[in-house]
């Protein structure tokens, strides 16, 4: 399967489960696409991908990082966009500061590698 299909699997498990990912759960089911320890998934593995995401971007990938920043009391909104606007900028560099590393608002390569675990705590469901 396409790693531009495991979100949605995620995201429809997430919804018709009812408890998200039970904090005992260790692996990611293998009709996602990846088996493996959920606290060592990156978060390009979920779908936010490689490239740089800045003011501007559009889509699923920006979509999939305001759900992650949201899960972890960043992104500041009810409403996922899918849109890199203000608000995402805000989130973003509120993360940043609190990592230690240049908050610019970009996500890039330094960015996502401090968001691994944020990626990993937001698949968990916590």
């Amino acid at each position: 399967m396409k790693k531009y299909l495991i979100f949605p699997v995620l995201l429809a498990t997430l919804i018709f489960s009812g408890s998200a990912f039970a904090a005992d759960v260790t692996q990611v089911d293998d009709s996602v696409g990846y088996i493996g320890d959920i606290k060592n998934i990156s978060c390009a593995e979920i779908g936010m991908g490689t490239k740089l995401m800045k003011k501007g971007s559009t889509g699923t990938v920006i979509k999939i990082l305001q759900e992650v920043l949201a899960n972890s009391g960043y992104y500041e909104s009810d409403e996922i966009t899918g849109v890199y606007d203000t608000i995402t900028i805000a989130a973003v560099r509120a993360f940043q500061n609190e990592s230690g590393i240049k908050a610019d608002g970009v996500v890039g390569p330094m960015t996502r590698g401090a968001m691994q675990e944020i990626c990993a705590d937001f698949v968990a469901g916590s």
